[in-house]
């Protein structure tokens, strides 16, 4: 839970603290709940790799790897509920070649990297992975402002990770959103109002038990 907290709200140093320590107990295992742990300590790990540390950075940016691998195992022997995660990572780790501009293949990496959104946040919707479905809009939004100079896009994919943790009672986390991104998120498009991607349609409204939402508590 502290991981996962940490992760949302973008606490880095509380991820360098509890990072280490979930290592050393050594506890991935092809368990349901294991499949949660090691992607948030994925997602951890490739937030922190994202800061560009010096050496730190291959470190985190192996450790990524390392746990993909395990997750893919975990896929392979059969474990379906993990394929989704798995697809999220993934997507993650592509992207970041993106980052190679120098490169002639440009258009062609983002063309691809939008497709493996694509369907990892199809992917996660269908297995009401939500808080890692938010995650996803959110990513690809940022990736299609930063790559695509698409702003139109990125708001309207931020946009639904906000409303899809809103409904979802993750207020806090949704609060967030809406602060850190109110400068797009409060720029309505020509048509006044946010267009669903296909990956996003037809939502239900389901909290599974896997997850953690910042409700009241009477």
């Amino acid at each position: 839970l502290q991981l996962v907290l940490a992760f949302l709200f973008e606490d880095h140093g509380s991820m360098r603290e509890l990072l280490p320590r979930l290592e050393r107990n050594d506890a991935l295992q092809t368990h349901f709940t294991e499949c949660l742990l090691a992607v948030y300590m994925a997602l951890a790990y490739h937030s922190l790799f994202r800061r560009r540390e010096g050496k730190k950075a291959r470190h985190y940016r192996r450790r990524v790897s390392c746990i993909v691998r395990k997750m893919q195992k975990w896929v392979n022997a059969g474990v379906d509920n993990c394929r989704p995660l798995l697809l999220l990572v993934s997507a993650l780790q592509e992207s970041e070649r993106l980052s190679q501009r120098q490169t002639n293949n440009q258009k062609k990496k983002y063309a691809a990297v939008k497709d493996m959104f694509d369907n990892a946040i199809k992917s996660l919707g269908e297995q009401d992975w939500f808080p890692c479905e938010a995650f996803a809009l959110e990513q690809w939004g940022l990736i299609a402002l930063d790559f695509g100079d698409n702003r139109v896009e990125a708001r309207q994919s931020i946009g639904q990770s906000v409303d899809l943790l809103q409904r979802h009672g993750s207020f806090a986390k949704a609060a967030w959103g809406r602060d850190r991104y109110k400068s797009l998120l409060h720029h309505d498009d020509a048509s006044g109002a946010r267009r669903s991607s296909p990956a996003s349609n037809s939502r239900r409204i389901v909290v599974p038990p896997q997850v953690v939402s910042e409700t009241s508590t009477d």
